[in-house]
């Protein structure tokens, strides 16, 4: 029926390729929850795996899954495997392109607001 409103259905943990990209080999399961959340699934028999699960069905509409197991040795993070894939192990996150060219404009002389104020009353600020 056209006029049955049907809402939108999230269920598990948002996974975001930004949170994948956060994730680097050797982290503790303490930092890869505070990127990630806590897990959806976290198997009895397999306590060094996490598997986290997506799932959103717009109304009406056909129902889309993700997932992402991240995989643990000594509390320390080895594998990721799911529908992500992690940045790149070359590339750096935090690299800085020093190619770029910022340009700061010469200051002009000019003085701010408080010492425009202060000229305004009377009073010189350059004593």
């Amino acid at each position: 029926m056209p006029l049955i409103h049907r809402p939108d259905v999230q269920q598990g943990n948002v996974i975001t390729q930004s949170a994948i990209d956060k994730l680097r080999p050797g982290m503790t399961k303490n930092q890869a929850r505070y990127i990630m959340g806590t897990p959806m699934l976290v198997d009895v028999f397999h306590r060094d795996r996490w598997d986290y699960i997506y799932s959103m069905q717009p109304g009406g509409e056909e129902r889309t899954q993700e997932h992402i197991s991240l995989f643990f040795s000594d509390d320390h993070l080895v594998r990721i495997e799911g529908d992500y894939r992690p940045l790149a192990a070359t590339e750096d996150p935090l690299k800085v392109d020093k190619g770029a060219v910022i340009s700061v404009p010469d200051y002009t002389g000019e003085k701010g607001i408080f010492s425009w104020t202060l000229k305004k009353e009377g009073i010189d600020s350059e004593k």
